[in-house]
């Protein structure tokens, strides 16, 4: 697998699998966080330290400084904190990769959307028929009215009454389903959020 070496503000030289070029890391040894080129460098060179005042004898490595080099060099941790910053079902809708943080949810039943608009035209239907009735309830108690029958009257009076009350059956009716649908959704939710 190939590998990018980073070098941390501590001093330590860190690999980190290719990958996750681009991304944020953080370092073992202080944890500090660190970009990763996105891109690795074609080849990488240890600075030297500054040479001393009495020349170039301090230039060549002693086994002592390759071995802390050695020693420096692990893996790095990545944090996909940016990968988190959105909701899951956006990140879903985005195609996102799936890792051990987002969990497969198998798509939504097509029932579903069936019932929420059967219920939802169920409903607008019946609300309309009632409002119909209450008008033609309210015509009939005018003309009546305008004619003086007290029977003609008492009857629009009657089939207002009838379509104001028939709202409670058509609510009756598509309410249910409505929250049938929201639950069966809230319910999917916990068991693959889990």
């Amino acid at each position: 697998m190939p590998t990018i070496d980073v070098a941390c503000s501590c001093g330590r030289v860190l690999k980190a699998p290719a990958k996750y070029a681009g991304k944020k890391g953080r370092c073992k040894g202080c944890g500090a966080t660190i970009q990763i080129p996105d891109e690795p460098p074609p080849e990488t060179f240890a600075v030297a330290d500054p040479p001393s005042t009495d020349g170039w004898a301090d230039l060549a490595p002693s086994s002592a400084d390759d071995a802390a080099l050695i020693t420096a060099v692990s893996s790095i941790d990545t944090d996909d904190e940016e990968d988190d910053a959105l909701p899951l079902s956006i990140r879903r809708a985005a195609g996102a990769p799936s890792s051990s943080k987002l969990p497969f949810i198998p798509p939504e039943p097509w029932y579903y959307g069936f019932l929420v608009i059967y219920a939802r035209w169920a409903m607008g239907i019946g609300l309309v028929v009632c409002a119909l009735i209450c008008l033609s309830g309210f015509i009939i108690a005018t003309l009546a009215l305008s004619s003086g029958e007290l029977a003609g009257i008492v009857y629009g009076l009657s089939v207002m009454a009838l379509g104001a009350f028939g709202i409670i059956p058509v609510l009756l009716a598509s309410a249910p389903i409505l929250l049938a649908v929201d639950a069966a959704r809230n319910l999917r939710a916990m068991r693959y959020a889990a």
